[in-house]
């Protein structure tokens, strides 16, 4: 499972509850983090193995965001890779005022990843 963390770099880390919003939050630029759900809560708790931690890339929204759509909290993957909820794209939005310089960042539902430069991500 990999899901948006308001504290990435805490001793025991969370996944947020906050939903992403580019006008109030920097969304998944704040910090995630990637673990094996024991349980199958949704949750990094006891029994559960931390396997990458990345901490935020932006501190503030004036610095940008990246925001789901579906505004997700959580990508949760099978065993062979496959996206459990269904494909998602991430808008990558930087302080710089030239939008060309924006990305999509596609995560399709065979877990295939794709960067582009429009909201197509078929």
């Amino acid at each position: 499972m990999i899901c948006k963390s308001d504290n990435p770099e805490a001793a025991i880390p969370a996944c947020s509850a906050v939903a992403s919003n580019a006008l109030g939050n920097t969304g998944w630029a704040g910090g995630w983090i990637a673990f094996k759900d024991a349980n199958i809560d949704g949750q990094f708790n006891a029994g559960d193995s931390l396997l990458f931690v990345q901490p935020a890339t932006m501190r503030a929204f004036t610095e940008g965001s990246v925001v789901p759509n579906p505004n997700v909290q959580a990508l949760t993957f099978n065993a062979t890779g496959q996206n459990m909820g269904g494909a998602v794209q991430f808008y990558v939005k930087g302080n710089d005022p030239d939008v060309t310089r924006n990305r999509y960042v596609c995560v399709g539902i065979g877990g295939r990843i794709m960067v582009s430069k429009t909201a197509a991500c078929n």
